[in-house]
């Protein structure tokens, strides 16, 4: 973000605005012209974000030579906001500033949720702990809620001053799941946001699994044993932080080999171990490993997290889809997704899946391709029903090119 001109005193203004001499913006960027800690600063801040090449290199490499004693003292007293932002993108990495920006009023809320998103320990603890700003920045919910540093306790902290506040998080990906996990109840609202409308319930058309009675999908999600203790703190952090840091493409990779194997099963024994409030923010904040065990939880509350990760990809989407040990619950959220099912893959894994309700199915068959049709009219996995709508359809198209004929 470029500092404006009007961000700085008219004397700065004289010696680093385009009309100043080159010569002179160049002694400045470096530093050799001499001027006061506070002016430098501004007058450097300035030439950092608004030139290019060789003077605002200069600039930015003055910058980090300025003491950070007197770098303290300027933006202690510091009140402007582009100026403040800039600050906090320029020394992120230096916790004794950042903290004094932590604590400064006059520091943007949207810079702080930027820094709340990577800073961790004591520094977003005393960004947690400011309910003014988070209070009057609803953003910062998420920020802590998904950033892997951020211990569970703080978590849960800001997300009971905001709901107290009756701050609207329904933007929140994972909002209805974080909710109950938290709180052991449903939110209430009267105005749903889209993901509330697709945890309505659909009429089945098929008798249910014999295996087990499924919960309808708008089932309250109380009745959780919140009384489990939980992984301990450390490690839950130590599992987060990893399955944060996990790049998805390469997960899936290394599941197939033998050390994914190792990785997956040590993933899976602390899995066990958690409460629901951790599996839920495992499942939204966690990679494609952590996603895969999730999903298969038999608390409807974390697989359903597992849908709302901002993370989730479409070649999961579709392995869930096809996948005939997943819930009833999960394949009627897929199908009710109207974004993920005008993917071909994920429509075609759906039918195959004999936990598809049927209404879906009869819509869906209309779009397969002809090659697909035929594996399906083969195939001894697909629902009956399925089969013969494909067969129906085969004849109907060879019916239509002999007419043609």
């Amino acid at each position: 973000m470029a500092i404006p001109i009007q961000s700085l005193p008219q004397g700065v203004q004289a010696r680093v605005g385009p009309d100043a001499p080159g010569p002179m913006r160049a002694m400045v960027a470096k530093a050799l012209m001499p001027m006061g800690p506070e002016e430098l600063f501004l007058a450097l801040a300035y030439l950092a974000t608004n030139e290019q090449g060789e003077l605002a290199k200069d600039a930015r490499r003055s910058l980090q030579t300025i003491p950070g004693p007197v770098l303290e003292g300027v933006l202690r007293k510091s009140r402007d906001s582009d100026v403040l932002d800039f600050a906090v993108h320029e020394y992120h990495h230096d916790e004794t500033l950042v903290e004094l920006l932590i604590l400064n009023p006059h520091v943007p809320d949207t810079a702080i949720e930027w820094l709340a998103r990577r800073v961790s320990g004591r520094l977003l603890t005393i960004i947690a702990t400011n309910q003014e700003r988070i209070v009057r920045h609803a953003s910062l919910v998420e920020a802590i809620y998904y950033n892997p540093e951020a211990p569970m306790i703080v978590v849960q902290r800001v997300f009971e001053t905001a709901v107290r506040s009756g701050l609207s998080l329904h933007h929140l990906p994972g909002f209805r799941e974080i909710y109950v996990s938290i709180f052991d109840k449903e939110p209430t609202t009267d105005d749903p946001s889209p993901d509330d409308l697709e945890d309505l319930p659909i009429e089945l058309e098929r008798p249910p699994s014999a295996d087990a009675e499924p919960e309808p999908i708008d089932a309250p999600l109380a009745g959780i044993d919140f009384g489990e203790e939980g992984v301990d703190e450390d490690d839950y952090l130590k599992v987060l932080r990893e399955a944060a840091l996990e790049e998805d493409e390469e997960a899936a990779a290394e599941s197939k080999s033998d050390a994914g194997d190792a990785i997956s099963q040590s993933l899976y024994q602390r899995v066990r171990k958690m409460n629901i409030a951790q599996k839920v923010r495992l499942a939204l904040v966690g990679g494609a490993m952590a996603r895969a065990l999730l999903i298969k939880d038999p608390k409807i509350v974390v697989a359903m997290a597992v849908l709302k990760s901002p993370k989730l990809t479409v070649k999961e989407i579709a392995s869930f889809a096809k996948t005939k040990s997943t819930t009833d619950n999960v394949i009627q959220a897929i199908c009710r997704n109207r974004e993920w099912t005008r993917n071909y893959r994920i429509q075609f894994s759906l039918l195959c899946n004999p936990k598809t309700p049927v209404m879906f199915s009869n819509r869906w068959i209309r779009n397969v391709t002809d090659n697909d049709l035929k594996k399906i009219a083969r195939s001894r996995e697909v629902p009956g029903h399925v089969i013969r709508l494909a067969k129906n359809i085969m004849n109907q198209k060879e019916k239509a090119k002999d007419r043609k004929r």
